[in-house]
């Protein structure tokens, strides 16, 4: 089975040179944890996890909660995405298969892999992918 056919294509993406605040806000309010990173020409440069963002944030500090979210709102508007996101991507073709994909979720480096058509991000895959697509097969 080729990963065009299990990928998710409706994507929210991000631009390296933003503040953090959007990507926040997509965190909150959206039940995925993976963001695409472009530059401005609209090229692949990296990826951002709910983790890197957990990274950053004052979840694990000892300030109250009213002064927790001020704190964070202060990082997410000084603080990158290129400062915060993954550069070491690794990306696969909409042709290939679910096999190619398990091989490199089973190495343990990736938990999304973006498919990439050209210079364009298509889609995403994430290993509960495989397994519905191989449940529902």
């Amino acid at each position: 089975m080729a990963l065009r056919d299990i990928m998710v294509t409706e994507l929210l993406t991000v631009f390296e040179d933003e503040t953090m605040q959007r990507p926040a806000l997509f965190f909150k309010e959206f039940p995925f944890h993976h963001l695409p990173v472009l530059n401005r020409d609209v090229h692949l440069v990296g990826m951002l996890s709910s983790t890197d963002l957990a990274q950053i944030s004052s979840g694990f500090s000892l300030f109250e909660m009213q002064d927790r979210a001020q704190y964070d709102d202060a990082i997410f508007q000084s603080t990158l995405v290129k400062d915060v996101m993954s550069k070491q991507i690794f990306s696969m073709h909409p042709q290939q298969t679910i096999a190619e994909a398990y091989d490199q979720f089973r190495q343990g480096t990736f938990r999304a892999i973006p498919i990439v058509d050209g210079d364009q991000v298509v889609g995403l895959v994430t290993p509960l992918d495989i397994i519905e697509a191989l449940l529902n097969s």
